[in-house]
């Protein structure tokens, strides 16, 4: 049970990063 709340924890914060990450970079990207 706990294994699964890490994994899943740890999942949603890679997601969110990699999105943030990606939106910056379209951002930058766009504004140049």
């Amino acid at each position: 049970m706990i294994l699964t709340l890490m994994l899943v924890s740890v999942t949603i914060t890679a997601l969110v990063g990699l999105i943030a990450w990606y939106g910056a970079n379209d951002g930058s990207v766009k504004s140049k």
